[in-house]
């Protein structure tokens, strides 16, 4: 039996819901910041494009309506975004932004700029917060343009919890998934994860460039191809903080995660190509970086200049031409702590090129508490550490167990150190040592450094370690170095 007071009651309840969920409906069209956080809501490809049209983020097709008084000043996504827009899994005219196949046309300025430096005018200077959401397939095919990527460029923006998922760019110069290149940039929690990118210089698996000494790149994650000409990286072609002050005013790159394919000619690394005047901290790399004729190749950079380093590893598998290294190809006026080649990684040149199972080629640097297990090979001078050394060098703390390959009847295996540059040169080695064994040679340049057997470097458990040479690893720091058991060699904590 029907109640009336009941069915009253109902019907008015549900004329009251329908009358607000309406309200909120007729707010929400309004308001193009729903949350009231300062940043425009994106939850379509359209509103995405619209972005193109207010590089600050003040706006969303004109409309700033439901901003806080002091203006919205970016975007956030409020769910994920797919390039493939018709579904069938490719990218074709049936999507949406096929563009005559030339993709997505990138947020900012593509046609102006000296590639060389980081353009500002007509960068995307609001924030993005992709709130872990995803943007999927997006495809951009723009050969013989510059600055490509999702963002052409980016100027004092703050980037943060974005997932680029299957993303396929080719440009010119300063090509990455994100953008093609950055200036006093804050990059978070970004992952570009199973992108291909193709360029020629400034080619990075996430970035083109980044410039600027307020920049500083993240928690960020890439697993990506990678192809160009120079100033190629698994996550960014080419770093440089203030050129002006090279002392303090340094890019930061932090707690990087990097699996990449990365192909080129010169300046060629598994993470970055040329690093200058930048912090590199907690980073991680595996791969391969093919460049058989290139010109300072490494596991980590191809080269760096007037920046520090600490605790990096790279497993990667190498092959360049000269300044070749397991970490870095060519390593000056900088100071290198915990690098690590380890035994998964390897590195080989076809001719008689500097190389090096950490560093190719050192010039008035310090390369300190720092390993090599990694293979190296040559086709006459493979090295333990280091190729060549020059001017003022000191090397502190290392060792090399690596495996080391002459291909040639001519030439020389060398434990530690390759060679010393002119006669000029103060290359200093303390407590550092290489394993005789596994090298196979007794020799180092300028009779620097030990050759031990394989039982003596491991079996110290700890520093003065008295049950074995009390002599061997005296003087390192048991808060650096995790010593294993007798039968380990020293590992960085």
């Amino acid at each position: 039996m029907n109640n009336p007071r009941y069915s009253r009651l109902t019907k008015a309840i549900l004329a009251t819901t329908v009358a607000v969920t309406l309200g909120q409906v007729a707010n929400a069209a309004a308001d193009v910041d729903i949350d009231d956080d300062g940043l425009i809501e994106i939850s379509t490809l359209q509103q995405l494009d619209l972005m193109r049209y207010d590089l600050a983020g003040t706006s969303l097709n004109g409309d700033s309506t439901g901003c806080p008084a002091t203006g919205c000043n970016g975007y956030e996504l409020v769910n994920d975004l797919d390039f493939d827009t018709n579904g069938n899994g490719v990218a074709d005219a049936g999507d949406e932004f096929w563009n005559n196949g030339d993709g997505w046309e990138p947020v900012g300025n593509t046609t102006s700029g000296v590639v060389t430096w980081a353009i500002t005018e007509g960068a995307f200077t609001g924030n993005f917060d992709g709130n872990y959401h995803s943007i999927r397939n997006m495809y951009i095919n723009r050969p013989s343009q510059d600055w490509i990527g999702l963002f052409a460029n980016l100027n004092g923006s703050v980037i943060s919890n974005l997932n680029l998922i299957n993303s396929t760019t080719l440009g010119d110069d300063a090509v990455g998934v994100l953008s093609g290149g950055s200036n006093n940039v804050s990059i978070t929690n970004v992952n570009s994860i199973y992108s291909d990118v193709t360029g020629e210089y400034y080619v990075g698996g996430m970035l083109g460039r980044t410039d600027g000494e307020n920049s500083e790149l993240t928690y960020l994650k890439v697993i990506s191809n990678v192809s160009g000409y120079t100033y190629v990286g698994g996550l960014v072609g080419f770093t440089e903080g203030d050129r002006n002050n090279i002392v303090e005013n340094d890019v930061y790159i932090g707690h990087i995660v990097a699996n990449a394919e990365v192909a080129g000619t010169n300046y060629i690394g598994g993470v970055i190509g040329l690093t200058k005047v930048s912090t590199l901290d907690d980073i991680y790399a595996a791969g391969v970086v093919a460049s058989p004729n290139g010109f300072s190749v490494g596991g980590i950079s191809g080269a760096v200049s007037n920046s520090s380093t600490d605790n990096t590893t790279s497993e990667m598998t190498i092959n360049g031409g000269d300044n070749v290294g397991g970490v870095y190809g060519t390593f000056s006026n900088s100071q290198a702590t915990g690098a690590a080649f380890t035994d998964l990684g390897s590195v080989a040149v076809l001719y008689s090129g500097n190389i090096g199972g950490l560093i190719g080629q050192i010039t008035n640097a310090t390369l300190e508490n720092s390993f090599s297990m990694g293979s190296v090979t040559s086709d006459r001078y493979p090295s333990g550490a280091v190729g060549l050394a020059s001017y003022e060098v000191l090397i502190r703390n290392v060792y090399s167990a690596s495996v080391l390959t002459k291909v040639s009847s001519k030439g020389q295996k060398y434990g530690l150190v390759r060679g010393i540059y002119a006669n000029n040169t103060n290359l200093v080695v303390e407590n550092s040592y290489w394993d005789a064994e596994r090298s196979g040679t007794t020799i180092s340049a300028g009779d620097l450094g030990y050759g031990k057997t394989t039982a003596e470097l491991q079996c110290p458990t700890a520093p003065g370690d008295v049950s074995c040479d009390p002599i061997i690893f005296a003087d390192w720091d048991a808060a650096v170095w995790d010593f294993g058991t007798s039968t380990d060699y020293p590992v960085l904590r």
